[in-house]
């Protein structure tokens, strides 16, 4: 874990790809962005089957 400025960064992988995720202790979701799925889907990280729903 990393601290910058006071936000704690997890390095953490996804599907065989590495990302850094923001460790919260109160968050009761895990998401990526829009940018980060769309990149994930071209590039063979991610299917459709991964997706469970959408939050918003």
């Amino acid at each position: 874990m990393e601290n910058k400025n006071g936000i704690f960064m997890m390095p953490c992988s996804v599907n065989g790809l590495n990302l850094k995720f923001i460790f919260d202790t109160g968050a009761s979701d895990v998401s990526i962005s829009l940018t980060e799925a769309n990149f994930m889907l071209k590039n063979g990280y991610l299917s459709k089957s991964d997706v469970l729903g959408t939050e918003y």
